[in-house]
């Protein structure tokens, strides 16, 4: 790859990390938006518990996955969730564990407690203005690299001849 083409390309790549960023914490926030709009709490009874493993050797990713059953005014709901290993641990099938979970049959849910959904609505927000950040970061260095060289230099020529697009 031409040289002069790394330093856009590396500023590109960190703006568009930025905007995945952001997406994850829209994403994120607008679920715990609505769990705490429309949440309930109630205890669940664990179902199922699943531990999946992948990669190799020192790129090794697990990820672990609850299945509950719950009850509300009378309706049973199947809900699922995908949790820390440190939540994940203490737990057994037939086991009870608090949740917050929208009763409309979509299977939004959160183990924990309302404050657990405000916590991690909180960290959604913060991911948010960190992603905005990078991203602004990155399109602001794009925009340098990229204009520089069409601008005048000290001797009046265009400082873009030594990068070939003059």
């Amino acid at each position: 790859m031409p040289r002069q083409y790394r330093l856009p390309l590396l500023f590109l790549s960190l703006a568009f990390t930025g905007g995945v960023t952001v997406a994850i914490g829209l994403v994120l926030g607008g679920k715990m938006s609505r769990l705490e709009a429309d949440g309930v709490t109630t205890t669940a009874r664990v179902t199922r518990l699943r531990e999946v493993s992948s990669g190799s050797g020192n790129s090794r990713t697990t990820n672990y996955r609850v299945w509950l059953d719950a009850e509300h005014n009378g309706q049973d709901y199947a809900l699922e969730d995908d949790v820390a290993e440190d939540i994940y641990r203490p737990l057994a099938e037939g086991g009870s564990v608090s949740v917050v979970f929208v009763p409309d049959g979509s299977g939004l849910c959160l183990i924990g407690a309302q404050a657990d959904v405000a916590r991690v609505a909180q960290t959604a927000e913060w991911v948010r203005y960190g992603g905005a950040a990078v991203a602004a970061i990155g399109a602001t260095l794009l925009a340098a690299v990229w204009f520089a060289p069409r601008l005048p230099s000290n001797d009046g020529s265009l400082s873009g001849q030594a990068y070939g697009r003059a």
